[in-house]
């Protein structure tokens, strides 16, 4: 909620200050927030503001908006004072057009951060034309968005207004195709998704698309620049090819089943597998595999496997097995597409009980 401005000072350590225009006059009912607090304070009369119940030792942004004056922002540690100076942002204003140079209506004009994502500033009129405001100086990417038309995205590097920008868009192209498996089956429920790589960060075109029974997806609206095509799907190596030409494609992407870890638990004395136990597996030499979650199972064989979407042929791995009533037990195996059922042997002695009193 809004909280209204008070001196009194609360619990924990407090950031102070005042808001003003251009001509240093205070401003009345500027926003003002701390980073890391959702909570919103308004200045006074006077322009004043306190934000309370602060760490001593931290540093904060602060924000200060002002629908009529613009905007503010500063980093300060607990215990400052400030003066917030509001100063309106910088605006870029341009139109949209298709390939034949005809106004394009309703495109939606964003921003791009890469915390953020992208967020909607404006839309384009009947003849085209749009305004974004409040903008920050320095790099950033406008997204320009139309249903049936190619995403555009133009990277700007502001150190004014710009009021010229022309923002053409294509026709977009069409990528279809189906996923199969490494025996050349259809598989269905792969997520795919376009990647699209620029100067800020890399993101996704559109939304995400799933394989149907047959296999089969189309995904349309890409724009005709460099785009990546991912594939994801459960206990398979994910897949990342560049979609190559300007034109509609028709693609056949084959899933390599990810390695995997089996072995059997057996009792050491009677050699019958053990049926309910907990395996923990650490890969060497693979950090992200070093610290992979403890799996519990319940199996009469006592057979045991583990699939994970980064694990390769040929990857060692230690494994750590415990079961009630037996003491831990060490094994060692190796990850490979198809492994032996009982691939990594570990045979668990029998625990001992210790009854005592701690004094």
């Amino acid at each position: 909620g809004t909280s209204p401005c008070s001196t009194a000072r609360a619990g924990g350590a407090t950031i102070t200050g005042r808001v003003v225009d251009a001509n240093h006059a205070p401003v009345a009912g500027a926003e003002v927030r701390a980073s890391g607090s959702f909570v919103r304070h308004t200045s006074d009369q006077d322009g004043r503001f306190v934000i309370d119940h602060l760490d001593p030792d931290s540093t904060h942004q602060i924000d200060a908006v002002s629908a009529a004056h613009g905007i503010a922002k500063m980093d300060a540690r607990a215990g400052a004072d400030l003066e917030l100076v509001l100063a309106r942002g910088l605006r870029v204003a341009g139109r949209v057009r298709d390939a034949r140079g005809l106004p394009v209506a309703g495109a939606a004009i964003g921003v791009f951060k890469s915390f953020s994502g992208i967020t909607t500033k404006a839309w384009s009129s009947l003849d085209g034309a749009f305004l974004v405001t409040d903008l920050d100086p320095g790099k950033l990417e406008l997204t320009v968005r139309r249903r049936d038309f190619g995403q555009a995205l133009v990277a700007l590097d502001l150190t004014g207004d710009r009021d010229d920008l022309l923002v053409d868009l294509d026709a977009g192209r069409t990528v279809r195709g189906r996923v199969l498996d490494d025996d050349g089956a259809p598989l269905a429920g792969a997520s795919i998704y376009v990647n699209l790589v620029r100067e800020v960060t890399s993101r996704t075109v559109g939304a995400s698309q799933h394989s149907d029974r047959d296999g089969r997806f189309e995904h349309d609206s890409i724009p005709t620049e460099p785009c990546t095509i991912h594939v994801w799907a459960d206990g398979f190596q994910p897949i990342a090819q560049a979609l190559e030409g300007l034109g509609d494609l028709e693609l056949e992407l084959r899933m390599q089943r990810a390695a995997s870890i089996a072995g059997r638990v057996v009792d050491a004395a009677t050699r019958q597998p053990i049926a309910e136990f907990t395996v923990i597996p650490s890969a060497r030499g693979v950090p992200e595999l070093r610290q992979l979650e403890a799996k519990r199972f319940r199996d009469e064989s006592g057979i045991w496997t583990m699939r994970h979407s980064r694990m390769r042929d040929g990857h060692e791995f230690d494994v750590a097995v415990s079961a009630p009533g037996s003491a831990p037990g060490h094994g060692a195996t190796v990850a490979a597409t198809k492994p032996a059922p009982d691939g990594a042997g570990i045979a668990l002695e029998r625990g001992v009980e210790l009854i005592g009193v701690v004094r």
